[in-house]
Parts: C-alpha cells; sequence; structure tokens
C-alpha cells in the first residue's frame, strides 16, 4: 500500500497537520464528557429510583410583597432527577436563536401530530 499511494508509514496511518498532543487532547476531553454523561445518568437514575417526596409551603405574596398565604409545593423523585439534567444541560448558555428553533419544531410536531 505504501508503494501504491507513495506515502510514508506515518503520513498512512497519522493525519496530516496533526501532532500526538492534539490527540491526546482530544481523547482526554472526549473521556472527561463521556464520565460526566455516565455521573449525570447514574445520578438521576438513583435519585428517581431512591428519593423521597419533598413537600414544603411557598409564600405567595401579594403586589406589596406582603405574605398573604402559603401554598402547598410537592416535588416527586422524578421532578428532582429532572431538575437535576436541566441543571446538568445548563440551558441558561443556550443561545436564544437556537432556543426559539426547538421550540418551533416541537410546535410543528404538536401540529402534525393533531393534524393526523
Amino acid at each position: 500500500m505504501l508503494e501504491l499511494f507513495e506515502v510514508t508509514p506515518n503520513q498512512l496511518f497519522y493525519p496530516l497537520n496533526t501532532n500526538k498532543e492534539e490527540i491526546t487532547d482530544k481523547e482526554m476531553k472526549i473521556r472527561e464528557l463521556e464520565s460526566y454523561r455516565e455521573n449525570i445518568l447514574d445520578t438521576i437514575n438513583s435519585v428517581e429510583e431512591n428519593a423521597s417526596v419533598i413537600e414544603y409551603e411557598e409564600p405567595v405574596y401579594d403586589e406589596n410583597g406582603e405574605v398573604i398565604t402559603y401554598r402547598e409545593v410537592i416535588v416527586s423523585p422524578h421532578d428532582q432527577a429532572r431538575g437535576i439534567l436541566v441543571s446538568a444541560i445548563d440551558l441558561g448558555n443556550l443561545d436564544m436563536d437556537f432556543l426559539i428553533k426547538i421550540f418551533n419544531e416541537k410546535i410543528d410536531i404538536e401540529i402534525l401530530q393533531l393534524k393526523k
């Protein structure tokens, strides 16, 4: 193959303009991301399976900032796990145009399903 393509072994087996450190840095980042994903998924599965329901009362305020009543809040294990995942995704850093695109696609899918 080397003679056929007139290349050296290094040219054949290693991409051009790529040094060993760059490959190592990329591989390390990929491993970190895979590990992060695995840890988050393990955490949310554990929370869904083992967490207790959280119940508390949250104050309700009037227009002057005075507490007028309290409302009961119940957070299921599923909602707790969902909150962890939403935090891990860090939607706050997503571009607004991208979020609008996702929103529009979701609505379009719902409309198509209703038209069937």
